[in-house]
């Protein structure tokens, strides 16, 4: 009976090694799971992040995939347009579809020394729509632009103004991303230059949903008492204008002086 049970205990260590070296040297799809940093139903040209969560080491936004091994996907069907970027080729992909589709994302992984394979990754599901995310979108005509204006900050001959603004039409808004551009110059006068457009600040990528709302914003400036300026603000093509005053000991105020699409209402110190 002794002799017996040595040849059965050695078959067994040698299927148990067996069984775990073929799991070492071939990762399953379990084991690298791709996800999707967004949701998985996007537009034509807006870019979303395919990843796999086993390299997970922070924020998915934000994280850098460790470089010891590499990817190589396919996208089924092929959609010869698609642009792969960021750093796709260590397992964190940002894809930008160019047609509408429903599309399957998948990674085989290999060891970036010797290049041998290591595994696959499962599939992930991405669906296209017939809609295409733009940069921007041009301000209406007639919009208004309304700000609400305040000093935050007040020491010695200091002072900080704040302006808080908002359109009064409603745009494709993407929650922070979506924003009004200005240029700011100084010639005898502070001058504000807004553009004729609304902004998807994190283009190609939309990371809330979208819905119709006004856009909003805000502006800081800082001045040394005493003084005396000039405000121009040029919306639509027009320009409109008031006056900041501090004085010597950083007291600030604001009188808007023009009539029209652009109010500035100022709360004092």
């Amino acid at each position: 009976m002794k002799n017996s049970l040595k040849p059965l205990f050695l078959i067994l260590a040698v299927t148990v090694v067996a069984i775990a070296c073929k799991k070492n040297s071939h990762s399953s799809d379990a084991d690298n799971a791709l996800t999707t940093y967004q949701p998985p139903s996007i537009r034509v040209n807006q870019a979303i992040t395919v990843y796999d969560s086993t390299a997970l080491s922070d924020s998915p936004r934000y994280f850098q995939p460790p470089t010891n091994r590499f990817y190589r996907w396919t996208i089924t069907p092929a959609d010869q347009a698609a642009v792969l970027s960021g750093s796709y080729q260590y397992g964190k992909a940002d894809i930008i579809f160019n047609h509408s589709g429903i599309y399957e994302v998948k990674a085989d992984i290999y060891d970036s020394l010797d290049q041998h394979l290591l595994g696959h990754t499962n599939q992930v599901a991405v669906s296209v729509s017939a809609d295409t995310l733009f940069p921007s979108e041009p301000l209406q005509p007639g919009d208004q632009l309304t700000g609400t204006a305040l000093q935050w900050f007040r020491k010695h001959d200091t002072a900080i103004l704040a302006i808080n603004f908002t359109t009064t039409r409603s745009y494709l808004n993407y929650g922070d991303g979506t924003v009004l551009r200005y240029n700011t110059s100084y010639t005898n006068a502070l001058n504000i230059d807004f553009s004729d457009s609304a902004y998807l600040s994190t283009y190609p990528f939309a990371y809330a949903s979208p819905r119709q709302a006004p856009v909003t914003g805000g502006l800081e400036y800082g001045f040394i008492g005493p003084d005396s300026e000039q405000l121009n603000i040029n919306w639509q093509g027009n320009t409109y204008s008031g006056n900041i005053t501090v004085d010597a000991n950083g007291l600030l105020s604001l009188t808007w002086n023009t009539p029209g699409p652009v109010q500035i209402n100022f709360t004092p110190w």
